[in-house]
């Protein structure tokens, strides 16, 4: 692409039309750029504990799939799980707290 401005008028036309086709192309390359970032970064922390990092596992608990974390014990509920554990039902909260409580206590005995 030539620096000069073009003197006829044909020439301006082309010259913005190409300038508009680079700004149209550097636009998708940084959109597909953006788009690879965030599935590499999915990538990373798929199934990683959002507090300490450590490895996800899938247990089956209540009826529900809950991911705990096998280093800190942390237990992570995805979106509606809390509500689907709950339901209706007031005292399924302090269930739900008494399961928290024997994950805990189940770390504490197998750390000794």
């Amino acid at each position: 692409m030539s620096t000069e401005k073009p003197s006829r008028p044909e020439d301006e036309f082309i010259h913005r039309e190409e300038t508009q086709e680079i700004i149209k192309t550097q636009a998708q390359k940084a959109k597909e750029l953006a788009a690879q970032k965030r599935a590499h970064e999915k990538e990373l922390h798929y199934m990683k504990c959002p507090k300490c990092g450590g490895d996800l596992v899938t247990e089956l608990s209540h009826a529900l799939e809950i991911d705990r974390c096998v280093d800190c014990s942390g237990v992570w509920l995805d979106d509606g799980e809390l509500q689907k554990l709950v339901g209706e039902d007031p005292k399924m909260l302090q269930d739900i707290v008494d399961l928290f409580r024997q994950v805990g206590a189940a770390k504490l005995t197998s750390d000794t």
